[in-house]
């Protein structure tokens, strides 16, 4: 666990694997009550490898960090591979935020293997309902792919008063359901398709981003209802009413598999 600054360090070639919360610099950064910070400056990861596995539910699992409370992630890199035979909150930088925090001026090129789960990008995996977090200035490359659904080249959700700006992502992407080349579902409080409200989770923000996706693929399961499958698109994919998308592209050859 990391609370402080952790700055100017190179990571190369290093190796971590746990049956439960994992990433290369720590398990969490901060914490999930705010009392405590941790500021992350010019951290990178170079040829690594993070794993998780085992029999429970699933986990959090990111490239730096498995979870990230009151911190701030700045001009930050990981290189390499996840894999997790669990799944969830799956993130190439970071995998869940559980208080406030902030992701700036960072990237990942990394290749995510999930067998499930949801809640997985190429940043952040997503935040805990009802905390906002703040991604600006990330690009990503490489690919997500598995049987979990809520996938995003930068992150698989967000929650109420969250922003993505200013990012790009060449990920492809292919699993579950509800992906998004820039963000997966924008909807983390309660699933308004069950509760049937939109009333949760609103003013949530993404804008001057750039989805360069190659494709992105749903799968079904054997024996499930294709109707199920819902809301990928190119930018965003689940979003409830009172949100932004705003000067946005998306590459023209994109190519989508359902």
């Amino acid at each position: 666990v990391v609370h402080g600054t952790i700055t100017d360090l190179t990571l190369e070639n290093c190796k971590v694997s746990n049956s439960g919360m994992c990433g290369i610099l720590a398990a969490e950064c901060g914490n999930s009550t705010g009392s405590l910070n941790a500021q992350i400056v010019n951290v990178h990861a170079v040829n690594c490898s993070v794993t998780v596995s085992g029999a429970s539910a699933a986990t959090e699992m990111g490239g730096l960090s498995a979870a990230a409370g009151n911190a701030k992630f700045s001009d930050c890199s990981y290189g390499g591979t996840l894999s997790t035979n669990r799944g969830g909150y799956c993130g190439g930088l970071v995998g869940k935020v559980v208080y406030e925090s902030t992701i700036e001026r960072c990237s990942a090129d990394v290749t995510m293997t999930i067998t499930s789960g949801n809640q997985n990008g190429g940043i952040l995996g997503a935040p805990t309902a009802g905390k906002k977090v703040t991604i600006s200035d990330c690009f990503t490359t490489g690919a997500i792919k598995g049987g979990g659904s809520y996938m995003g080249g930068i992150t698989g959700e967000m929650s109420s008063g969250s922003t993505c700006q200013r990012c790009w992502s060449g990920m492809t992407l292919s699993g579950g359901y509800a992906h998004g080349g820039i963000t997966g579902r924008c909807c983390n409080l309660e699933n308004p398709n069950s509760k049937n409200s939109f009333g949760t989770d609103m003013n949530i923000t993404v804008k001057d981003c750039i989805a360069w996706n190659a494709s992105i693929t749903t799968t079904t399961a054997a024996g499930e209802n294709p109707s199920t499958h819902y809301s990928s698109g190119a930018v965003t994919a689940f979003n409830v009413y009172k949100n932004t998308l705003q000067n946005c592209w998306r590459r023209p050859d994109m190519t989508f598999h359902v």
